[in-house]
């Protein structure tokens, strides 16, 4: 049997000297392919079955989930494992919801290394103390992450809201500093555990998991020619399918013409999308039915016509901030295509400033105007570019109060700056008095003493240090009444 030990946190103060900005890690958020630390993470727990098919030596694995998780952890390279940590809400006892149908009413590991150290952590303290604000939301901004305590998140955006869970830089940087070593990837999603999760390295360091639908055709057919009804079907067990038909509830449709068709297929394991491509069959010449490359299938490889052959064209086009994006704030780039979504290759570039360079919508910072281009094909081999210029208003902003009143308990008996548009943070703030003696140095703002004694009213001069968004610094001045 592993060693388990079962930690409860109570967070009640947060150690700042342990605690870093979450703007530090959006700059420098990474994971190591030599990292020997791999993180899973939701919301509604379940059975997370982890298949060890990599040689990972001295293998440590993090798991945080709000919903109680059974951890089972199994394959060619198990031994490797050598510490698991869960830390989710109430782990031990569970929280009551069940979302997951027969899921765990109550977190475990189970672990073939007898000598693995297995930790059950109740609710414990963030190492990373999110900040910022989600910009994105069209209806109420509220906090991208939590600071109450590390039980999970389930989304790898750093932009937008988290409904009150962690967000993605928080766990990594929390299993990070608890194993003390490198991590490997985080893979996150909201809905229950079903499938099995391997330990293979993805190409990003964190990656939002959704699955593929998939759709039989009847007979196996690629093609479908005039006159001719195909069933197409989707795999069962679901009551939520939606497919690109307009079709809703049922898992199979009637189809007579050529196209693509998607599906939508959601459960309480989340939800999976899939697609499906006929050609129309035009004649023996351009739809031989004959494994042309070779590849062991009959499939789309093996039409003898070219994309543009009776086959709509791919229409693509990007939907953009029309007016200039403030600098340091996210924006939204879409992608519009006449085709169902996923396509079969999606890549925007440049790709930096942007969250995800293969997505049909992106997020991202920008210090500069930019020219986007965005290259998409199909499944039918079809191809299409678009270009879309992201502008920057460059503009800067401090809100500097003329007057103040240490006597009153309002909002204005603390003279302090407050950085607005284009403004990272202010660095230094000084207060001199009207014979040109420093009353006053920091960030946090002048009470309006000096030296323990009440300084008498007037107008006081004040020099501000700002640091702005994206490169360089600058000096702002002006004067402050203080009013007593």
């Amino acid at each position: 049997m592993p060693h388990i030990r079962l930690n409860i946190h109570v967070l009640t103060i947060l150690c700042t000297s342990v605690l870093v900005s979450i703007n530090t890690l959006l700059s420098a958020q990474g994971c190591s392919a030599q990292g020997n630390v791999v993180v899973f993470s939701n919301y509604d727990g379940g059975y997370l079955n982890i298949n060890v098919n990599e040689n990972i030596p001295n293998l440590k694995i993090g798991v945080a989930s709000y919903e109680p998780t059974q951890v089972n952890i199994f394959g060619p390279f198990a031994g490797n494992v050598t510490a698991v940590v869960y830390a989710g809400y109430q782990p031990i006892n569970g929280t009551g919801n069940n979302n997951c149908v027969g899921g765990p009413l109550v977190g475990s590991v189970s672990v073939p290394n007898p000598n693995a150290v297995v930790e059950i952590l109740t609710n414990p303290p963030v190492t990373l103390v999110a900040t910022q604000i989600d910009t994105i939301s069209t209806i109420v901004p509220d906090l991208v992450g939590n600071n109450t305590g590390l039980f999970g998140c389930y989304s790898c955006s750093l932009t937008k809201g988290t409904g009150g869970a962690n967000n993605s830089a928080q766990v990594i940087d929390f299993f990070g500093k608890y194993f003390n070593s490198e991590v490997r990837f985080l893979k996150t999603q909201y809905f229950c555990w079903c499938d099995t999760q391997d330990v293979q390295s993805p190409p990003e360091c964190c990656v939002d998991l959704v699955g593929t639908a998939d759709i039989q055709v009847e007979s196996g057919k690629t093609t479908i020619c005039p006159g001719e009804t195909l069933t197409l079907r989707a795999e069962p067990g679901s009551s939520n399918y939606i497919w690109s038909t307009g079709a809703i509830g049922v898992d199979s449709i009637l189809v007579t013409e050529p196209g693509v068709y998607a599906v939508s297929v959601t459960d309480e394991c989340g939800t999976r999308i899939g697609s499906v491509a006929l050609a129309e069959c035009l004649n023996e010449i351009c739809d031989n039915l004959l494994d042309d490359d070779g590849d062991g299938l009959v499939d789309l490889d093996d039409l003898d016509c070219p994309c543009n052959n009776n086959i709509p064209p791919l229409n693509l086009s990007i939907n953009g901030p029309a007016d200039p994006v403030p600098i340091g704030t996210a924006f939204q780039l879409k992608a519009i295509t006449n085709r169902p979504l996923p396509l079969v290759k999606l890549t925007w570039a440049p790709a930096a400033g942007l969250d995800c360079a293969t997505c049909p919508v992106v997020e991202g910072l920008l210090f500069d105007n930019t020219t986007f281009v965005l290259a998409a094909t199909d499944t039918f081999g079809c191809q299409a570019e678009t270009t879309f210029e992201v502008l920057v208003d460059k503009t800067r902003q401090v809100y500097a109060p003329n007057a103040f009143s240490p006597e009153t308990d309002g909002e204005n008996s603390l003279f302090k700056l407050f950085p607005g548009k284009g403004i990272e943070a202010i660095r230094q703030l000084r207060v001199y008095d009207r014979w040109g003696t420093l009353v006053y140095e920091g960030v946090t703002g002048w009470n309006g003493f000096v030296g323990g004694e009440a300084a008498p009213p007037g107008v006081y001069v004040w020099y501000a240090e700002l640091k702005y968004f994206g490169d360089g610094t600058g000096i702002l001045e002006g004067d402050v009444t203080l009013i007593r």
